[in-house]
């Protein structure tokens, strides 16, 4: 168990405190079941990560990522990687948290 640095955007802290976002797709693995993110305030376990494409993400998980829409999902995920943009079967990494109250 260790305290791992995932970034967030600010846009996600009330979202993430309340529990709204659980999960997060990152181009890589940045973490591992069983350890911990300290972010705005609280900390938040990792309690798995797997492996799916952004189509998957995008179609499946728009709500648990803290997003309205799929749409919206694809908006935030070109705006944070414009180089690469939105690849519907890349696979990303999909780290699954709670918070710890």
């Amino acid at each position: 168990m260790k305290n791992v640095r995932i970034p967030f955007l600010p846009r996600f802290r009330l979202p993430m405190l309340n529990g709204i976002k659980t999960c997060t797709a990152r181009p890589y693995k940045m973490g591992n079941r069983g350890d911990f993110i300290s972010l705005f305030g609280a900390i938040f376990d990792i309690i798995t990560v797997e492996k799916l494409t952004l189509l998957d993400v995008r179609d499946n998980y728009w709500k648990e990522e803290g997003l309205s829409s799929p749409r919206e999902f694809e908006e935030v995920w070109n705006e944070l990687h414009p180089y690469k943009g939105f690849v519907p079967d890349q696979e990303v990494f999909v780290h699954w948290f709670v918070r710890i109250k």
